[in-house]
């Protein structure tokens, strides 16, 4: 087990990418304290990840918080006496009606809340976990502090303003910390997903809405699963990855490699 003796703290643990990673790290030995605002969300992360061996708790609350952040993190410690790692995963786009249905907004289609919102979960709530996890990591002398950035903070991506803005922001702070930490042990990285097929994401629906689901964009020609992102969240978890800081680690199926382009004729 990679992760026997570690305890975690997980947020947007209640779906997707953090539903996998929470599975993952209990099933690697880890004692998990899983955050998010759902309470449906969490109990059906908690268990799954009852096979353990490691252990999970539940605890609800917003990742934009600072007063629930702080709770979390505090009652992850009183728990497990520790935080060996952190995953700030938590996060949102902003959406528009159109249709009787919701479709990611473009351009200057958010509003100004809206854009402050996604900023707030995505690129504060990070901060804000650090803000209160930093202390305890640091104490571990070989610590890790994970973030979910995006592609989309890399390059643009079809227009989506305030996601992008925010997932860059992300990744600037994962570079700026590793060195706001310097000479604790703590490292500080993003992960940068591609298309993952999450609640912000579904092939099925692309492919009604478009006729191609999106997995034709990267080399590999398919969209991502959360475990997939969670085996790289593992990684930089161990002491496998004990020399990457302040990194912005593409996971997408090569689609960073390139510019986009449609398949020519003659591709399948």
């Amino acid at each position: 087990m990679r992760l026997e003796g570690k305890a975690a703290i997980i947020t947007g643990a209640g779906s997707g990418i953090g539903r996998a990673t929470t599975v993952l790290f209990a099933k690697e030995g880890a004692s998990v304290a899983a955050v998010d605002v759902s309470k449906e969300g969490l109990d059906a992360t908690l268990e799954l990840a009852s096979a353990g061996p490691g252990k999970a708790i539940a605890l609800q609350g917003d990742a934009s918080k600072e007063s629930d952040v702080e709770s979390a993190v505090g009652q992850s410690v009183d728990h497990f006496g520790r935080i060996d790692i952190a995953f700030a995963n938590a996060g949102i786009g902003a959406y528009i009606e159109e249709g009787g249905k919701q479709r990611l907004a473009i351009g200057m289609e958010s509003s100004v809340e809206q854009f402050r919102q996604v900023l707030d979960v995505n690129l504060v709530g990070p901060y804000i976990l650090m803000k209160y996890s930093l202390p305890h990591m640091s104490k571990q002398r070989t610590a890790s502090f994970i973030m979910t950035a995006s592609v989309a903070g890399i390059r643009g991506n079809a227009g989506v303003v305030a996601y992008g803005a925010s997932k860059g922001g992300v990744i600037a702070m994962a570079n700026s910390m590793a060195f706001g930490v310097y000479g604790t042990g703590v490292r500080v990285n993003a992960i940068c997903p591609g298309l993952i097929e999450t609640g912000m994401y579904s092939s099925a629906d692309r492919k009604r809405e478009t006729g191609a689901d999106g997995g034709s964009l990267n080399p590999l020609r398919r969209v991502g699963d959360p475990s997939e992102i969670a085996s790289v969240a593992l990684f930089l978890a161990t002491d496998d990855s004990s020399y990457i800081n302040g990194q912005a680690v593409p996971v997408c199926g090569g689609l960073t490699g390139g510019l986009p382009q449609s398949p020519g004729e003659g591709q399948s």
